[in-house]
């Protein structure tokens, strides 16, 4: 029984990629080089690449399996602004602070990890490659980064760790 539910799953989740593929759909080309074109971003950048959630949902899947084939480390990230209450800030008052540490993020990741904004007060990151002790060290660098910027009045951030290895 199990699998013919796994069966119709994957049968469920061809029959969604292909109805995804049809809204997508390309004319034939077999020049590398203009499929190139269209995958290369239009000018490099330094700091971590940032996407929507949805993109975002997509990588870490592709990067999940990847990491379990693999063997290799990968970390996951939550950045939480939280005020003195220890709760999610208004949204006027976490404006200024989810601004700051978009750019802290973007400025102190690799350009090969990623994040994406998960709520108003919260942005997620994948580092991949990372071991135990670098995903602490890259998450209080953000930290550090963010708190140069200068405090924001009733505003912290924090942070938690996942290894993507625990997803099994």
């Amino acid at each position: 029984m199990l699998q013919n539910d796994k069966r119709s799953v994957y049968e469920q989740q061809d029959v969604n990629l292909l109805d995804l593929e049809m809204e997508t759909i390309r004319s034939v080309e077999t020049d590398f080089s203009i499929i190139l074109s269209e995958l290369s971003e239009a000018q490099e950048y330094d700091g971590a690449y940032c996407c929507t959630y949805e993109g975002f949902k997509n990588i870490y899947r592709f990067v999940t399996r990847n990491t379990k084939r693999s063997r290799q480390p990968c970390y996951l990230v939550l950045y939480t602004l939280i005020d003195r209450n220890n709760d999610v800030p208004s949204a006027s008052l976490g404006d200024r602070a989810i601004r700051i540490l978009k750019d802290a993020i973007s400025r102190s990741l690799r350009c090969g990890d990623l994040y994406a904004r998960y709520s108003y007060c919260q942005f997620v990151v994948i580092l991949p490659g990372a071991s135990d002790e670098n995903a602490q060290k890259v998450a209080q660098r953000v930290l550090e980064c963010y708190s140069s910027y200068g405090t924001i009045p009733g505003i912290r951030l924090t942070y938690k760790l996942h290894p993507l290895a625990d997803d099994e």
